[in-house]
């Protein structure tokens, strides 16, 4: 009997839940449907239209900041992208108490819109620690964007020499916390690059002074607020002097480094470009291997920059080689690479940097001289993993730059790349501006360039350096505002979304 009781309870139990939620077609409740269920990216200047097939209620949760949703079902992303998570959810709800839930992913708009320029440091920076940081790496990242957070991490160097390693952090888009030495002038490291590694902490690649330069690297624990003792990547003549360069992390937590390093154990001896990785966060680091190929110093190579597919098997470093770019792929984690190719074949093309796209495809921009204080910003695409690069497309379109042309790129995860360089856009005689263009066809062509930075006067010059993008997609640019008199600059940030 007792047997019997507790099945017919848990019999009438169950009957009512499926009432309750509206599964019991025996009782005419049709079970809630919506579509789409996501989660489905949404770009902040779009719409998503949802449906449902029995009448709903729709709502979205955490309130307007995180966009709106009629009374039919058309969901509107907020004016600003939410800076705790670009992760959106929506509920339906019928009369009868049943809900289903869908979920949006935010993304910048494929028309950027910038924010005013947030200031990174309070102390001046000479001009001469600008000097520094062009001649170290003028491409490489000096600032670091956090996986999912709205965190940004900054790095310079700031006294005559450079040498005094200034680090400073941002969340949420709120001030600069105050700049904090991470090393002493004794110890002469330079900032040549900034990364997060996967759990959100700064490393840093930097450089030690003369008379041996070398590349060092170093990390946080804290997430920054404090940094363990630097690391040499060590090759095996340790008196060869060193220039970075740059470093990428892959999904794996590998680090991948490049460098230049020059022969001084012999007569004329030749520079060349070195690849090296890290398995273990940058405690150790494997033995350098040459991608460049120069055997004496008869051939000028520097300026190395490099990229890294997701997985990490797709590797590409390029470099100045004379007046052309050179560049080398690897296919097998960094393993082994291919003998250097040619990019270029004409001469003045100068200051490469590679960027990957979320399939895997990768890009490489360099300024391409022709004519006085003339130049291109070309943009050659792979789609082999680096084996070979498509033909040349201009980002400033059919108008040559006018001014130093120094340019940067970078591709968010729907593939959008986003070039930026230094040029006289408006003909004002103001060479010093910075410009943005950006392609949503995967390199056809760019968007018409629009100012990001606007000098006022003569003397005055943005240098972009450093150039990310984050998960939302919003892209994020730091700059020296350099001034001839005074000789010194400063630091900002700004952000498209």
């Amino acid at each position: 009997m007792r047997k019997l009781l507790l099945a017919l309870i848990s019999g009438s139990f169950l009957a009512f839940q499926v009432m309750s939620c509206g599964g019991d077609n025996d009782n005419n409740v049709v079970a809630l449907e919506i579509s789409p269920e996501g989660p489905t990216i949404v770009r902040r200047d779009a719409t998503l239209q949802f449906s449902a097939n029995v009448p709903v209620s729709w709502t979205v949760e955490g309130g307007d900041s995180r966009g709106t949703i009629d009374a039919n079902g058309l969901y509107t992303p907020p004016a600003t992208l939410p800076v705790d998570d670009a992760a959106v959810s929506v509920v339906a709800t019928t009369e009868d108490g049943q809900s289903a839930e869908s979920f949006v992913e935010l993304r910048a708009a494929d028309v950027l819109s910038f924010s005013p320029a947030l200031p990174i440091n309070q102390t001046p920076i000479p001009f001469a620690a600008v000097l520094t940081t062009i001649i170290l790496g003028p491409l490489s990242d000096r600032i670091a964007v956090a996986p999912q957070a709205v965190q940004v991490d900054s790095v310079w160097g700031n006294d005559d020499s450079g040498a005094i390693t200034l680090f400073g952090q941002s969340d949420d888009f709120a001030a600069f916390s105050p700049e904090q030495p991470i090393t002493e002038a004794a110890e002469e490291l330079s900032p040549v690059g900034i990364d997060k590694d996967l759990q959100g902490n700064p490393m840093l690649m930097l450089v030690s002074g003369t008379p041996n330069n070398r590349i060092q690297f170093m990390a946080s624990d804290d997430g920054g607020a404090t940094f363990n003792e630097p690391v040499p990547v060590s090759t095996p003549n340790p008196t060869n002097p060193q220039v970075g360069g740059n470093f990428r992390q892959d999904e794996e937590g590998i680090l991948h480094l490049v460098f230049s390093e020059t022969d001084t154990s012999v007569l004329d001896g030749p520079t060349n470009v070195f690849y090296t990785n890290s398995n273990d966060g940058g405690g150790t680091w494997s033995p350098a291997i040459p991608l460049s190929d120069a055997i004496d110093d008869s051939v000028e190579i520097g300026f190395a920059f490099m990229g890294v597919s997701g997985n990490g098997q797709n590797i590409v470093g390029c470099w100045n080689e004379d007046e052309n770019i050179a560049y080398s792929h690897s296919s097998d984690g960094g393993a082994n690479f291919s003998a250097p190719q040619s990019l270029t074949s004409a001469d003045e093309n100068e200051l490469c940097r590679v960027a990957v796209g979320p399939q895997g495809e990768f890009y490489i921009t360099y300024t391409a001289i022709v004519g006085p204080d003339q130049a291109n910003i070309v943009v050659r695409k792979s789609t082999d993993g680096g084996q070979t690069f498509g033909g040349p497309v201009n980002a400033n379109g059919a108008a040559p730059v006018v001014g130093e042309a120094i340019a940067m790129i970078s591709v968010d995860d729907l593939g959008r790349i986003d070039v930026v360089w230094i040029s006289d856009l408006e003909g004002d005689g103001q060479g010093g501006d910075i410009v943005h263009a950006r392609s949503l066809d995967g390199g056809t062509a760019f968007s018409e360039a629009v100012t990001v930075f606007d000098a006022t006067t003569a003397d005055e010059i943005g240098f972009p350096n450093g150039l990310r993008h984050d998960r939302a997609g919003r892209l994020y640019l730091q700059y020296f505002d350099v001034f001839e008199s005074p000789a010194d600059s400063n630091l900002f940030l700004v952000h498209g979304e």
